[in-house]
């Protein structure tokens, strides 16, 4: 073989190289842009996890101040909770009350809501010398929002507390005759002393 013959070789055997060096970096080209975008991608996903962790650990320090005011067990409980219900956490509150009174709304879940003394003091609109729970304007504009559902009407809102705290007091009442009657029933009773003189009626009239 000549040096001509040996110097077309070796160009060939260059420029072969050259296209492979060629071809080599823009392989090492594209799997560096696919590894920046696949780490751009990684970051990302983990910004936003931690967005959504900070997110949802601002919504529970913010709810959980408020699951605290149900039930509502005393006069100063009432007033609390009435002064605690602000616009910025009225979702919030609104979002408790729902799940405490959901399914089944007051009629099955007011107990949930008010205690039991609470409930005895109060109805809905003061009548019958009871004090009248809607004078708590924030505290009901929370259970009517969260009782709220198609065709919702403020009057059906009310209706449906009425019952609720006629059917809790009834509950109360009953259960507190039934204990009477048991208790005299295990205690020697002078035979011209009457059942009816030692019980204290069950009166099941609505005091609303």
């Amino acid at each position: 073989m000549d040096l001509n013959e040996k110097m077309d070789q070796l160009t060939r055997e260059t420029s072969e190289l050259r296209k492979e060096v060629a071809h080599l970096k823009e392989s090492l080209t594209k799997q560096n842009q696919i590894i920046v975008r696949l780490i751009k991608e990684q970051c990302n996903l983990i910004k936003k996890s931690d967005e959504k962790r900070d997110a949802q650990f601002v919504a529970e320090t913010s709810v959980r101040p408020h699951i605290g005011i149900f039930p509502i067990k005393s006069q100063e409980d009432l007033d609390a909770a009435e002064e605690s219900i602000k616009e910025e956490n009225k979702e919030e509150c609104i979002a408790v009350a729902k799940a405490l009174l959901m399914p089944g709304s007051f009629k099955k879940n007011i107990g949930k809501i008010f205690g039991i003394d609470v409930i005895l003091d109060y109805n809905v609109d003061g009548r019958h010398n009871k004090k009248r729970i809607q004078d708590y304007s924030r505290l009901m504009d929370v259970l009517f929002q969260a009782t709220k559902r198609e065709g919702w009407h403020h009057k059906y809102f009310l209706d449906e507390l009425r019952s609720g705290f006629k059917c809790a007091k009834n509950k109360h009442f009953k259960f507190n005759w039934t204990q009477r009657k048991k208790y005299s029933e295990q205690q020697p009773i002078e035979p011209s002393v009457k059942i009816e003189e030692v019980l204290i009626p069950y009166d099941d009239e609505d005091d609303e």
